[in-house]
């Protein structure tokens, strides 16, 4: 029979409410806790996705804000002004393709501008007296320093940032020059820094900076954002300007705390609460009955028996509830030293709780800690330690990392709190949990990485790579040493890459920076800058020490390398530039370093080459001659000069060679020899040379219209315009439009420009015969012509180099040369001509051995038109002793 109804005692339904209200305390604040760290580490990935997104905004506007110093030292160098300005800007503008215009102002008047479509009517204006420009103006003149306005509207369309740099023309003086200014289109530069990327990723953000409004308040001013609402609770990061601050704020449209996960764990919490005081409820009421209903023992035992089934299926939902919650239980007894873990514990190390209880027992902790990283072991031991010490009521939070069986390493992150007694005191049992946040951490550092790194070799990017080059110059400052930094470029690598493909090239790049790293000090600083090229950064390195840096990692780049079933052999150029002498800062020493670089490749690759003020004149010069080039035609620089020739057996004047004069405004007359190479270089050779036959058949026709006797006048073809598709076409059509005869008409071709492809050469030669031109061979004798090619060339004359020519009363080999070429052409129908004639000795010497034709100094100088003009009209003839 039932036993009598009795009411439970008031000691045992205080243990029950109380059993209730830790467990749900505990329960809510672990829930709470475990939300809170989520939320904290959603606003931590937000803040280095930030960082990742002002470092790149950073980095575009520190490179085209350099475009800005890189005019400002070209108006130092040219004493307040830029000669040929558009030339030097519109070489400049290609590097930094957000720019949109860039502007000279003396004296704050803005006078010059490129490029000048859109912007005429910037021109005069005064920047310094100008009611919205005039502040910002006085500012940057003031502080000696560049700054940036802007968001604004641009007069030539769109939304722009104005940076605008004093020039002074003595830094330690106040010698104000005026200003020069970059226009950088905002679109362009946000679109570079994929800030759209933060809404796919499911942000809101805001890119704004604080404005002074006209009555002195602060106004908040947009510069980009996303569709999205941003809200209150954003994480805002600082990008620091040259003369002020923009803010990048970042959230979570629905909040940081993931609320319906709170709510789920809230649920839970309160669930195993009741469960638990219900569980305590049963135990304390079957004790009570227990004692006064001996005699009903089996009925007893039966609802004790029902009530245990039902606690069971509870524990089996509790236990549901945190397998779903992918979260790991422990509970550890100071005074046993047991740790018990539930199972899904075990499963987050990739272990089986029933086989490792069985090896280890229950006294885990010496276990636990073996499965501890090495680096974490110290640490780990020590938080639980100092938590355990503690009297407080304080949680335990530690972070580490453990192994799985699987050989890898996992990031736990543990927390616990000590249970107490009624009174407060701490109690033998700490519980807690396991929560493993691997990937939160993995999402952490590439975040990092892509930041810092570049993603193919692993080396640092541009953005640590000035970070640490300028710790190294702190540190060689501080120690009064020095620093070198070099430019290590691959030599022919997009010829590798074209023949055996970009995978190849991939692979190749990054078997070469791991020969770096191995090569390398630990303190060295090794960067992939883009596409083959290296900086290395060696902290206190003199000279010396760079030379024996720069042999011996010569001679490692040498050694092959495997690739896909290839040897690939390669060899660098290095560039050395050394702090302090080349250089304060990074920008100075990759710039000079990226010149001596250029010059160990001119010098034939495979080497290397310190930077010296030489080199910088040297380039300087080039790039005044590049620039001033393709500008020397419209601007009448160039000339043609024409010296005689002369036939041997009569004295008669036969014709002319057409030499090219390059009169430059500031560097005076520039040789051939200078800057037929740059243009051969920069294409700009074939241009110029359908100029120079122009303007020779021009000349001839002209002669033609004044009575003159008609001569032969010959013209120097280099191997880049004869290589050019449509050179028979062009010549064609150019001798139509002066009327000539072609046979008036001589092109001078070089050995190489007719062996570097044979075949090719004899086929266009052919159609240049058809055409019926005359073809000379010039410098005979310094190459190495093919007999049998020479024979299937339609050539009518040989030139015989000034260099056998100079020695020739002297040097029996020379002579014996020259009468080989005399021979040579006369066995194969062909005349010669030697060039380089100074002497009346060399002259009657070359007439006893049989050569047709002369052309030197003693002969005649190269003229200008209008006294070979004179020449032809006098005709006379040269005598054999004139001086």
């Amino acid at each position: 029979m039932p036993p009598p109804r009795s009411r439970l005692p008031n000691a045992a339904l205080a243990l029950v409410v109380l059993t209730f209200l830790f467990s749900l305390l505990l329960g809510s604040s672990l829930v709470w806790r475990h939300s809170s760290q989520e939320a904290n580490q959603q606003k931590l990935a937000a803040i280095d996705i930030a960082r990742f997104h002002i470092n790149s905004l950073q980095v575009q506007l520190e490179r085209n804000l350099s475009s800005a110093y890189a005019l400002a030292a070209l108006v130092k160098q040219g004493g307040g002004e830029i000669r040929n300005f558009d030339a030097v800007a519109g070489q400049l503008l290609p590097y930094y393709p957000q720019v949109k215009a860039l502007a000279l102002s003396p004296d704050g008047i803005i006078r010059h501008t490129y490029p000048l479509a859109g912007n005429e009517g910037s021109l005069g204006l005064n920047q310094l007296t100008h009611p919205l420009q005039g502040p910002e103006a006085e500012l940057a003149r003031d502080s000696r320093r560049l700054t940036l306005t802007g968001p604004v509207e641009l007069a030539q369309g769109g939304v722009g940032l104005i940076g605008r740099l004093p020039v002074f023309m003595d830094d330690a003086s106040d010698d104000f020059w005026g200003f020069v200014s970059v226009v950088i289109l905002l679109p362009d530069l946000l679109a570079d820094t994929d800030l759209q990327a933060l809404e796919q990723r499911g942000y809101a953000f805001e890119l704004w900076r604080q404005l002074a409004t006209a009555t002195g308040s602060m106004h908040r001013q947009i510069i980009a954002g996303s569709a999205l609402p941003l809200p209150d609770d954003a994480m805002t990061e600082s990008l620091r300007l040259p003369n002020g601050h923009w803010q990048l704020s970042l959230a979570l449209p629905g909040g940081w705390r993931d609320t319906q996960s709170l709510a789920r764990h809230l649920l839970a919490a309160l669930v195993f609460s009741l469960m638990l005081a219900f569980l305590v409820y049963l135990l304390a009421k079957t004790r009570w009955q227990a004692s006064r209903l001996e005699q009903e023992v089996a009925a007893r035992t039966r609802e004790i028996s029902a009530a245990r089934n039902q606690l069971e299926a509870n524990l089996a939902r509790q236990q549901s509830l945190i397998t779903a919650s992918n979260t790991g239980a422990w509970e550890y007894d100071s005074r046993s030293g047991e740790l018990h873990c539930s199972k899904e514990y075990f499963s987050m190390l990739g272990l089986d709780k029933h086989d490792y209880e069985q090896r280890h027992g229950n006294a885990l902790l010496p276990a636990w800690e073996a499965l501890l990283h090495p680096d974490d072991r110290v640490e780990a031991r020590q938080a639980f330690a100092d938590h355990l010490a503690r009297a407080d009521d304080s949680l335990y939070q530690s972070q580490f990392r453990m192994r799985h069986a699987n050989g890898g390493w996992v990031w736990i992150l543990s927390r616990g709190r000590t249970l107490r007694d009624p009174q407060g005191k701490p109690g033998p049992l700490t519980v807690g949990t396991h929560i493993d946040i691997t990937e939160q951490i993995k999402d952490k550092e590439q975040i990092h990485f892509l930041a810092h790194f570049d993603p193919l070799t692993g080396l640092p990017n541009r953005s640590l790579l000035v970070d640490r080059t300028r710790q190294a110059i702190q540190m060689a400052r501080r120690e009064q040493g020095s620093l070198a930094l070099l430019f290590l470029d691959l030599d022919r690598f997009k010829s590798i890459n074209d023949s055996l493909g970009h995978k190849v090239g991939d692979k190749l790049l990054v078997q070469v920076a791991e020969r770096l790293r191995q090569f390398c000090r630990e303190e060295d600083t090794i960067s992939r800058f883009g596409g083959d090229e290296f900086i290395l950064v060696l902290p206190l390195t003199d000279a010396d020490g760079a030379v024996h840096f720069a042999q011996r990692l010569l001679t490692v780049m040498t050694e092959p390398f495997r690739i896909s079933k290839h040897d690939i052999r390669l060899s660098v150029s290095l560039g050395i530039a050394l702090y302090p002498d080349d250089g304060l800062n990074f920008n100075e020493l990759y710039h000079h370093a990226d010149i001596a670089m250029y010059q160990a490749k001119e010098a034939g690759r495979n080497g290397y080459r310190f930077f010296t003020a030489e080199m910088q004149r040297r380039y300087s010069r080039m790039l005044l001659l590049e620039n001033g080039l393709r500008q020397a035609m419209e601007r009448q620089q160039l000339r043609l000069l024409y010296q005689p020739q002369f036939s041997l057996d009569e004295g008669r004047l036969i014709g002319f060679e057409a030499l090219l004069r390059w009169q430059h405004p500031e560097l005076g007359m520039v040789s051939p020899a200078e800057f037929i190479p740059l243009a051969e270089k920069n294409g700009f050779i074939v241009p110029l040379g359908e100029w120079v036959l122009a303007s020779a058949l021009q000349q001839q026709a002209s002669w033609r219209r004044q009575g003159l006797p008609v001569v032969r006048v010959g013209v120097n073809v280099s191997a880049v315009q004869f290589h050019h598709p449509g050179l028979c076409e062009r010549i064609q059509a150019q001798l139509a439009d002066s009327g000539l005869p072609p046979a008036l008409l001589e092109l001078e071709l070089t050995e190489s420009v007719m062996m570097d492809n044979p075949e090719r050469a004899v086929e266009v030669m052919g159609q240049l015969h058809r055409l019926g031109l005359q073809l000379a061979l010039d410098d005979f004798g310094t190459g190495y012509s093919s007999l049998s090619y020479l024979k299937r060339f339609r050539l009518a004359r040989l030139k015989i180099d000034q260099g056998f020519v100079r020695d020739l009363l002297d040097d029996e080999e020379d002579r014996a040369i020259v009468g080989a070429i005399i021979s040579l052409a006369r066995n194969l129908g062909l005349q010669t001509i030697a060039e380089g004639v100074e002497h009346a000795s060399q002259l009657a010497l070359l007439r006893q051995m049989g050569c047709d034709q002369a052309q030197g100094y003693h002969l005649g100088r190269p003229l200008e038109a209008e006294q070979a003009g004179a020449l032809l009209a006098s005709q006379v003839p040269v005598a054999e002793s004139s001086g």
